[in-house]
């Protein structure tokens, strides 16, 4: 069979992947369940020669390993999977837990200073830190920094309070959206009624969902609360909308029916709360002095909070979900803080809010007992704390439906395709990327092919309801089976061929940030900001692979730890070596074995 045929073999696969997933079993793989009386036989000359029992073997540690990084980072480099196999789990939570935050906030100047250094360019004002920097700033931070898990609940948090810069006026709000981002980071680890106040209060989500500069009730003039905010902080950010069972399921009516959790009446008693807010200050107070209500969003400072303007807030009582009342004559901050705490204290919240960070992180039909345990955690952290972040995350990553990879016949449901964002993220850290020349200290990557090809970008969603819905079905078997699959939902037939092409440039084209043509260097005079590529695969920390390719089995065994956990199956293992034992070259042996690793269906689908 040619090379060009294992190619397309595996791109078929890859674009009919939905049906793949629970039609088709495969039972002989590493870390399929059979760990009893089995002797493994590696044809790799490279290393241990037999493996005697599953569970006691290294390659079996390290691609547990492997898939823990691929859940709680943006996927491990080599050396990251060793030493979290020698460290253990809890303590590398631990130890993440107390890293400090690394912000994308204080590198946006330096990006600027660097890009227009490259530009050749003298214009360095604040105002020109737009949308762009962010993402510069974002794949830096993804990348290079050692708070891993902070990150990647960075990107989880975002995908739940959703704000995005399609608006013009977040476009140029460079610093507002890192800002925002940043704040997701601050509370990640910490009080989730924090977290749902410091959302309410942020500038950009004030724009976003138009709950700045909401004015009280004025009948004269026919003008009512926008009622916005009041709904999504409801439907999306914290009760969703049926009343829910600890374990997520529905609870029914007599009728058998599902009961609402709120109604326009509610909307309309929420809408109420969150008026009053305008800017907390100005870019330029200098210039403009102290911010007032209905204040221009565009002359805001985006990283101050917003502000309270009593005057512009409804007064009067406002009756809550569960019959509580906010009394009427208190402050209006006073309002929008209780506000948060009847929907933190609504049982729903741990449920809800549990199911969304358990299809972020580990799989997309999590099974009732494993969010019952979750939101349990959630509503009592065993100290009697409630919403404690950090606490959910452990008992997400550590409950025993994450961390065993076995029974796949027996549990169809524990899978979900990886989002092209985390992919793209996972070649990057697993290859080592470096810049192109060692002395720049910033990758600038803008997305904007990736994010052509795949549909997909960080805070880049087209509305408040994310790049997919978590209850999204696709048709065909997963829905057969009432199962979702929410990535699905822009894992189309454009964006599948467009992420098999995306991943020809990364490996064949050595452009991971799909920016410049990247053959040959730079000539004297030239600008280098007409260049920026980032990389090419020899500045990838390639050498062991490169080396490992002169092994054809010992580099397949070796990409299916780092990429695919030891789970990959034995049929695409020996397409993959198949097709790469045909081609001489040593580097052109690498690129194609990386290029169908990150295409094929074993990659793509995280179990």
């Amino acid at each position: 069979m040619t090379t060009f045929r294992f190619i397309l073999l595996l791109w078929l696969a890859f674009c009919f992947r939905p049906f793949l997933t629970v039609a088709q079993v495969y039972s002989d793989y590493l870390g399929a369940g059979h760990d009893e009386g089995i002797t493994v036989t590696s044809s790799s000359t490279s290393g241990e020669s037999t493996l005697n029992g599953f569970p006691g073997s290294t390659e079996v540690r390290l691609g547990d390993a492997s898939r823990f990084l691929a859940q709680a980072s943006f996927g491990g480099t080599w050396l990251e999977i060793q030493e979290l196999n020698a460290q253990g789990y809890t303590s590398w939570l631990e130890e993440q837990f107390a890293l400090p935050h690394t912000r994308l906030e204080p590198m946006l100047m330096g990006i600027r200073e660097f890009e227009i250094e490259l530009h050749k360019e003298d214009d360095d004002e604040e105002d020109l830190i737009w949308f762009t920097h962010f993402r510069h700033a974002w794949f830096n931070a993804g990348i290079r920094a050692e708070d891993q898990l902070r990150q990647r609940m960075k990107l989880a948090l975002s995908e739940i309070f959703v704000v995005s810069d399609v608006p013009d006026e977040l476009m140029d709000s460079g610093f507002g959206l890192t800002n925002y981002y940043d704040m997701l980071g601050e509370h990640a680890f910490g009080s989730f009624r924090d977290l749902l106040l410091e959302v309410s209060l942020h500038p950009v989500m004030g724009f976003y969902l138009s709950h700045l500069n909401n004015p009280k009730t004025d009948t004269t003039n026919n003008i009512q609360p926008d009622e916005n905010y009041a709904r999504e902080i409801m439907q999306l950010f914290s009760i969703g909308l049926y009343e829910l069972n600890i374990d997520g399921t529905q609870k029914l009516d007599a009728n058998g029916q599902p009961i609402p959790t709120y109604d326009n009446e509610d909307i309309d008693e929420y809408a109420k709360i969150f008026t009053g807010l305008s800017g907390g200050a100005f870019r330029e107070p200098e210039e403009y002095g102290p911010t007032f209500f209905g204040a221009n969003f565009e002359e805001l400072d985006h990283r101050v909070p917003m502000k309270m303007f009593e005057e512009m807030h409804e007064p009067g009582p406002k009756y809550l979900l569960r019959g509580e009342v906010i009394p009427g004559g208190q402050s209006g901050l006073k309002d929008v803080e209780d506000a948060i705490d009847n929907l933190v204290n609504h049982p729903n919240v741990g449920p809800f809010i549990s199911r969304l960070l358990i299809q972020r992180l580990v799989t997309s039909n999590p099974t009732p007992d494993y969010i019952a345990r979750v939101a349990t955690v959630f509503h009592d952290n065993g100290k009697g704390a409630r919403g404690d972040m950090r606490a959910v995350i452990t008992a997400i990553l550590m409950d025993d439906e994450a961390r065993r990879c076995g029974d796949r016949d027996a549990n169809l449901n524990r899978a979900m395709l990886r989002e092209p964002l985390v992919r793209y993220m996972h070649f990057c850290r697993a290859m080592e990327l470096q810049p192109l020349e060692a002395d720049w200290p910033y990758f600038l990557n803008d997305f904007a092919s990736f994010s052509f090809h795949t549909a997909q970008t960080p805070l880049n969603s087209p509305t408040v309801f994310n790049f997919f819905l978590p209850s999204y079905q696709p048709n065909g078997v997963i829905s057969d089976l009432d199962l979702v699959a929410p990535e699905f939902q822009i894992h189309t037939s454009v964006t599948s061929i467009n992420y098999v092409n995306e991943v020809h440039i990364w490996t064949f084209d050595e452009a991971a940030i799909n920016w410049a043509d990247v053959q040959g260097a730079l000539n004297e005079g030239d600008n280098p900001y007409d260049y920026i590529q980032e990389t090419s695969l020899g500045s990838m920390s390639a050498t062991s692979l490169m080396q490992l390719a002169e092994d054809p089995p010992a580099l397949v065994n070796h990409l299916n730890l780092l990429l695919t956990h030891g789970q990959m199956g034995s049929n695409s293992q020996q397409i993959i070596l198949d097709a790469i034992s045909q081609i001489s070259d040593i580097r052109e042996r690498l690129r194609l074995a990386l290029y169908l690793f990150f295409i094929s269906p074993d990659y793509t689908i995280l179990n």
